[in-house]
């Protein structure tokens, strides 16, 4: 039986997510839209490994802690992986803005969470080499790379099973390649209603078959959480498993095995062209550098209003157009025409500018802080129980 690991990056600041639809998402306790899809592989018993940002872990502690205490509750369900705190382009961090990225993100998650695996998964999959040894040094025993996402050289040189990725000053981490035709395979069927050539492609996976995707993906498409529970109920002779199952990482054998078949094993750098398309965002990203150059500088409650401001999203929601989809409407429904369904982006570049402009002005002081306090604009509430749970009663 084939084994199948799905890695799921959620992102609560997704770029065609808008901040109201997360928290109406999170609204109504045990009842709350996401705690029935985290419900979904609890009763359908499928393990998932779960890359929450730290943001979105701020989020759930806020405004919906059973959920929290669900993922807990079943640790043969949900294995948990490290993540940033801050969905960055982490190309643009400089060696203390990484730094406190992933520390404010690894905080949160092992604070608030049993089953957690010392694997850490890049957003976007972008990753320098200096980070790499970074991560490395700091316990982290692997990270994950998406060879769809590169040109077509760099690619040629990622292994396509796991193996070590070399980082500077020669230290090295596990890297597990997923499957990017996983993550196309397993839209078509939440959209479609067609799980046949998922299993396929599946089964088509040397040994593991590794899957990346967006968690957040049921909440852009119509009777979403069905859709997912049917790609689950879909799956035919496949065997979910965890990292902490796995067997088959690279021993010091296989290293040298794989280090003979390929040029060389460093992170590749990830094209940055879609998140500056039209170069809209060129002087923000400048704001951001001259903050970020001054960050041991800024006080506790800046440094996570400045984590807000990194999110990449604020780009993509002003550089990337709207994705269109074919969607089919519910397969119960009678309708079986396909149908184009564009997925409309988000304002996360008001919301991006909003909060700069806060910070520019010392906005944490006199009528700036009674505006975040007694805002009620769903992005000023993110920010509310974002900084909370630092400073505030968690």
């Amino acid at each position: 039986m084939k084994q199948f690991l799905d890695i799921v990056n959620f992102n609560a600041d997704a770029s065609c997510l808008p901040s109201r639809d997360w928290l109406e998402a999170l609204s109504g306790g045990e009842t709350s839209d996401f705690c029935c899809w985290l419900k979904i592989y609890i009763n359908n018993e499928k393990k998932v490994v779960l890359g929450l940002t730290g943001a979105t872990v701020a989020d759930l502690c806020y405004f919906n802690r059973e959920a929290i205490d669900i993922i807990n509750q079943h640790p043969g369900i949900f294995e948990i992986l490290i993540r940033s705190f801050s969905h960055d382009i982490s190309l643009l961090r400089s060696r203390k803005g990484f730094k406190e990225n992933f520390d404010r993100g690894q905080e949160i998650i092992k604070n608030e969470f049993k089953n957690v695996q010392s694997f850490f998964l890049p957003a976007e999959f972008m990753l320098t080499n200096e980070q790499v040894s970074y991560l490395s040094g700091q316990g982290i025993k692997g990270v994950f790379i998406n060879s769809d996402r590169f040109n077509p050289e760099s690619a040629s040189k990622i292994p396509d099973r796991p193996y070590m990725v070399q980082g500077i000053f020669n230290r090295q981490l596990v890297c597990i390649p997923v499957n990017g035709q996983l993550t196309k395979k397993y839209l078509e069927t939440l959209h479609l209603w067609e799980a046949d050539n998922w299993n396929a492609e599946v089964r088509k996976s040397n040994n593991l078959a590794t899957s990346w995707r967006d968690g957040e993906s049921w909440l852009f498409v119509p009777d979403g959480i069905q859709r997912e529970e049917f790609w689950l109920q879909s799956e035919k002779r496949i065997n979910r498993v965890f990292l902490s199952d796995l067997d088959e990482l690279p021993n010091s054998a296989e290293i040298s095995k794989i280090n003979k078949a390929h040029i060389n094993h460093f992170y590749p750098f990830h094209s940055f062209t879609a998140w500056l398309r039209e170069l809209r965002m060129l002087g923000f990203i400048h704001r951001l550098q001259v903050i970020e150059d001054r960050l041991d500088k800024l006080s506790d409650e800046e440094k996570v209003l400045w984590l807000q401001l990194i999110n990449s999203d604020v780009l993509s929601a002003v550089e990337k157009n709207s994705p269109v989809i074919k969607v089919r409407p519910n397969k119960n429904s009678g309708n079986n025409e396909i149908y184009n369904l564009t997925i409309p982006r988000s304002d996360r570049g008001f919301e991006g500018e909003e909060y700069l402009a806060i910070f520019e002005t010392n906005g944490f002081h006199a009528d700036g802080q009674e505006y975040m306090s007694t805002g009620t604009e769903p992005h000023l509430l993110k920010l509310k129980a974002r900084t909370s749970y630092f400073f505030g009663e968690r």
